[in-house]
């Protein structure tokens, strides 16, 4: 049996293994030893770096605080419903509306899911929410007004292009947070159910 040498491409490869060495010689390329020993000479100094971005990052969180954001949607109302909120709309009182010029909107200018998230950014549904939950000392509030601005700045009342209309509460405690959300349509079915009944009896009349 012969063997046979292919002798330029032994002489290539002998060339690049000598450009290595000669490489790693100068220092220009380093191998994965001298990495390692530069990690154990000062490996003091990089476990303390380490230490100090963990307690650095622990400290951020904990001056930080964390929010939650609690949300309820309500869908928008049909039939009857629609028909009682576009009466609604001719007579709630200026200052149930949150929304300058709703008071005296005629049906079919703002729909029904307008109207409603209209009535929940009015000064009637804040106060009671902050004082059913005591909010001017949760805020740290000096007056109405303050507490009244800082729940406005928690609190987010959106409608959909699909009608739906969505309170966002976010807060420091998920607990108070889902509360306040919540409350915001309990107050406005509350406010929906008396205008319910007091509207026949006005058109009786």
């Amino acid at each position: 049996m012969s063997i046979s040498y292919n002798l330029p491409k032994l002489l290539i490869d002998m060339d690049i293994i000598l450009t290595i060495i000669h490489l790693m010689k100068t220092q220009k390329i380093k191998p994965l030893v001298y990495y390692l020993e530069v990690l154990v000479k000062w490996r003091k100094i990089i476990g303390k770096n380490i230490v100090i971005v963990v307690l650095v990052a622990a400290l951020i969180s904990l001056i930080v605080p964390q929010k939650y954001t609690a949300s309820a949607t309500i869908l928008p109302p049909s039939g009857e419903q629609g028909t009682m909120l576009g009466l609604l709309s001719a007579s709630v009182p200026a200052d149930l509306v949150g929304l300058t010029g709703m008071a005296g909107v005629l049906p079919g200018v703002a729909t029904p899911s307008d109207l409603y998230a209209a009535i929940m950014t009015s000064g009637t549904i804040k106060g009671t929410i902050i004082r059913k939950y005591d909010l001017k000392r949760e805020f740290k509030a000096e007056t109405m007004s303050d507490a009244v601005k800082a729940l406005d700045g928690i609190t987010s009342i959106q409608v959909t292009p699909e009608g739906l209309i969505t309170v966002a509460v976010t807060y420091t405690d998920k607990y108070l947070a889902a509360d306040i959300a919540n409350s915001y349509i309990e107050e406005l079915d509350k406010i929906c159910a008396n205008f319910h009944f007091m509207i026949p009896a006005k058109n009786s009349s």
